[in-house]
């Protein structure tokens, strides 16, 4: 506190006098008399100056504003100083109204440049709130979660699209409802989680964090979906819980595939057990040390375990098929091609299965020349009639047909079967997914089917109508056409049978690609080394090379290289045949063929490439 002016003149003259005094004493007896007078005055104007210290102290402390830290004099006592300013302005030399201004003027100075830095931190405060408020309204909003935030009273208070979205609830429907009322939470069980069960309120009770996983959650059309839902407090100053923030996701999708990845699994199991157990069953007969069969019955054996055999191929190609595709490791090979043909080969494929089932399979459709992969389409449509061939009753019919359209070409697959639902219609491309009622095979055809059809750049359509047949549809880009030359001849220009190079390290599988050429009518040699392979060119001279990929001594790419190298069989035609039909070639090839071989398809291969190149090797031989 700050003592007036006069006051602190009166102070200092009392001390001074007190020293005199003391000094006076401390001399001769001529200056003792002074001292003890100098001494009755001081406390005589000591005695006067208590009463007006009394004063100064009895006044209330006012604030300095330079030594304040908020310096923040009050408007009221701004305005008292004003006053009394204004009333001492008469007397220009009073010292109390030149104070009373200057204290006026450092308050307005102090208070101005207070307020304009108050005011921009202010500003500065505003921008940054507004940024973090906007930022975050983007990211509750953008997100697909629902976000919501609810008071200590259970109300809600914020409800993001997220949560629209899901619960089918609009934000302004429910602001400030308990939250109980609109997020209607239950167990597995059906049971409701209220209160004690709710992870709201445990996470209000417990302060900490909850995670809520596999529970449900009704919407407002009273469906109940999964959701997972983790439950965040807010607290005050006081670690307090003021607000509760619950982010959920609506896991249906999630659930979906897990239902269907154990259902495709308990499915598959079945698939795979059956028909090994009938391999397994039949082999052990066949191989008993006592058995005695007659020959139809061996051979009655022997079709049973090839068909239980073709069962699991089937299924094991779906898979194998399916997980490719995902992976993106399908390689195709796209070239122009006649359609008609293959239509041709697909339906003489399936007649003796039609016509065991007692069905009547009809192909229509002229020549149109298409551009894809040959292979893969065919495994396109012989999906599409298999599963045709499983619906439709004894006595039924599937049509096959194509046609040329304006710009594309259209293939339809139609039969007489039992229809599918118009609620199962929707999902029916979708991966393990079966016709209600139907649990045979994978669910994996038609998946596959649609991939294909998708590579190539193109769609598939099924219509059905329910206890009358079912209709797929797709179609394909135009291809240029191709000069379509006869079949070719068996043997050459000279008489001599056209002779078949097979290059095969496993001997079943030699001696079965022989049998089969055998029985067409060619000639053909075996080999069992790539190795060898040279040479033997150099020595037989074969017009068609069969050459495995993965041989035991070198690969396939190696021996052609050999064979280039060495200037050996440089213009014969080969045909790949191989176990992994899926990966890259960097080699020059006729035709592709995977393992297990289908005897009608390679044979129209080699019948193919030998068309192909027949004309120019029987030039090469009338040269010779």
């Amino acid at each position: 506190m700050l003592l007036p002016e006069g006051f602190r003149f009166k102070l200092i003259f009392l001390f001074i006098l007190q020293g005199i005094a003391v000094f006076s004493l401390s001399f001769t007896q001529h200056y003792v008399a002074v001292g003890i007078t100098l001494v009755l005055l001081a406390i005589i104007f000591t005695l006067w100056m208590s009463r007006d210290l009394t004063i100064i102290l009895a006044k209330k402390p006012e604030k300095d504003p330079l030594l304040e830290d908020d310096l923040e004099p009050s408007i009221t006592e701004i305005k008292q100083h004003k006053r009394k300013a204004a009333k001492t302005s008469d007397c220009p030399n009073c010292k109390e109204a030149e104070e009373e201004r200057k204290y006026i003027s450092g308050i307005y100075d102090v208070l101005s440049e207070q307020f304009k830095t108050q005011k921009k931190q202010i500003e500065v405060q505003k921008i940054q709130l507004e940024e973090e408020k906007n930022k975050i309204e983007v990211i509750l909003n953008s997100v697909p979660d629902g976000v919501v935030t609810i008071n200590g009273e259970g109300s809600i208070l914020t409800w993001n699209p997220g949560a629209e979205k899901i619960t089918g609830w609009r934000s302004g429907e429910i602001s400030n409802v308990p939250y109980h009322r609109i997020v209607k939470l239950f167990d597995k069980m059906g049971n409701s989680l209220v209160k004690e069960g709710s992870p709201i309120d445990e996470c209000f009770r417990s302060k900490q964090v909850v995670d809520s996983s596999g529970i449900f959650l009704r919407t407002r059309s009273q469906r109940d979906i999964p959701i997972d839902m983790i439950v965040t407090p807010v607290f005050d100053e006081k670690k307090s819980v003021v607000v509760a923030v619950a982010a959920f996701r609506d896991i249906s999708k999630k659930w979906e595939i897990e239902k269907l990845k154990e259902d495709f699994l308990a499915m598959v199991t079945h698939d795979l057990k059956s028909p090994l157990a009938a391999i397994v069953g039949y082999t052990n007969l066949l191989l008993h040390p006592k058995a005695r069969f007659t020959p139809e019955e061996a051979n009655s054996f022997l079709k049973s375990i090839l068909g239980s055999v073709k069962i699991l191929q089937f299924l094991i190609d779906n898979i194998l098929e399916s997980a490719r595709l995902e992976s993106g490791r399908i390689v195709y090979q796209f070239e122009d091609f006649e359609l008609q043909a293959l239509m041709i080969e697909i339906e003489t494929m399936f007649i003796p299965l039609v016509d065991s089932k007692k069905i009547k399979l009809e192909r229509s459709g002229e020549i149109v020349w298409v551009h894809g992969d040959r292979e893969k389409l065919r495994e396109v449509i012989n999906n599409l009639i298999s599963n045709a061939i499983k619906f439709t009753p004894e006595g039924g019919r599937i049509t096959l047909s194509h046609a040329k359209l304006s710009d594309v070409a259209e293939i339809r697959v139609q039969d007489t079967g039992k229809g599918i639902p118009s609620e199962e219609l929707p999902k029916l491309f979708k991966k393990f997914v079966q016709v209600k009622g139907e649990k045979k095979g994978t669910g994996l055809g038609l998946y596959i089917v649609k991939r294909i059809i998708e590579d190539h750049g193109e769609k598939i359509e099924a219509k059905s109508v329910f206890g009358k047949g079912t209709e797929f549809a797709f179609t394909l880009k135009l291809g240029t056409p191709k000069e379509i030359k006869v079949s070719a001849p068996v043997k050459d220009w000279t008489g001599r049978k056209r002779k078949v190079l097979i290059v095969e390290d496993n001997q079943e599988v030699s001696n079965l690609i022989r049998y089969y050429l055998k029985q067409a009518g060619y000639d053909t040699k075996q080999v069992f080394q790539g190795g060898d392979v040279p040479a033997i060119v150099e020595r037989e001279k074969p017009d068609l090379i069969t050459l495995d990929y993965d041989l035991p001594d070198i690969n396939g790419e190696d021996v052609i290289k050999s064979m280039k190298k060495n200037n050996r069989g440089t213009n014969i035609p080969i045909i790949i045949v191989t176990a992994n039909a899926k990966r890259t070639w960097d080699i020059e090839y006729e035709s592709l063929l995977s393992k297990p071989l289908d005897e009608t398809r390679f044979l129209a291969e080699v019948d193919r490439v030998l068309n192909q190149r027949h004309t120019t090797i029987d030039s090469v031989e009338v040269l010779k």
